[in-house]
């Protein structure tokens, strides 16, 4: 993934582009394109863990800026708690592209099911 957003590039306005084409895209389309690029291979476990792992993760921060956001009122953590939410995005692409199950099963703030991040 961090290869495929190498090719990503932002314009002065701010709207993100493919380096290599003239038309705009949004982030998540080009996030969703380079993930649907990357060849199907078989993940080992420790790869497979560390999807599902990463996925409930990047949700863990959002809910810690949305915290921020709400406890504090400024507009930073609003803003990283939407580029977390990009992320949470971007691995549920790989986990429904590797049939994984996702761990989010309940998306309220605070909620985990894996035990580590749930103790945070």
């Amino acid at each position: 993934m961090a290869f495929a957003l190498t090719f990503i590039g932002c314009q002065e306005n701010g709207s993100l582009v493919a380096a290599d084409d003239s038309l705009q895209k949004t982030e998540t389309q080009l996030i969703e394109e380079a993930i649907s690029n990357i060849p199907i291979s078989n993940l080992s476990d420790p790869e497979k863990y560390g999807i599902v792992f990463m996925r409930e993760e990047e949700k863990m921060a959002r809910d810690v800026y949305l915290y921020f956001y709400e406890k504090y009122g400024m507009k930073i953590f609003s803003n990283i708690a939407k580029r977390e939410i990009t992320h949470m995005e971007a691995l549920k692409m790989l986990l429904d592209k590797y049939e994984l199950e996702d761990p989010i099963t309940n998306d309220a703030i605070g909620a985990f099911n894996n035990a580590v991040l749930a103790a945070l």
